[in-house]
């Protein structure tokens, strides 16, 4: 019993630790996005950078308006329909639906790196 516990907590702080690390990765992605000046398609604007910013800072709760904008604009650049149908979801999982984000930014920003989460 205490055993599984101890387990529960340790999965849940690793967990978050990979949340902070999603989260950190979107500000990050953002800033180098609005400091490059010019994006390298339409999609990947300012815009973007602060919806990063936005949606690391207050969830999606208070961005969901934008989130349904990116999403269409998304569609329309061809991004990947898999991602675009997760970030949609408003049933998903916080951390699933900003990670369908930030690849989807990555995607349509060829200047991004490319980052590797473990599972």
């Amino acid at each position: 019993m205490i055993h599984d516990a101890l387990d529960h907590i340790a999965r849940e702080r690793i967990a978050e630790r990979r949340r902070a690390a999603d989260r950190h990765w979107l500000v990050a992605t953002a800033r180098r996005t609005r400091r490059s000046g010019t994006p390298t398609t339409p999609t990947v604007t300012a815009s973007t950078g602060d919806l990063a910013v936005d949606l690391a800072a207050l969830g999606f709760g208070a961005v969901e308006h934008e989130i349904a904008r990116f999403v269409r604009q998304a569609r329309t650049d061809g991004a990947a329909p898999e991602l675009v149908a997760v970030l949609e979801d408003r049933h998903a999982p916080a951390v699933v639906r900003e990670r369908a984000f930030a690849r989807i930014a990555a995607s349509l920003n060829h200047e991004a790196p490319a980052v590797r989460v473990a599972a």
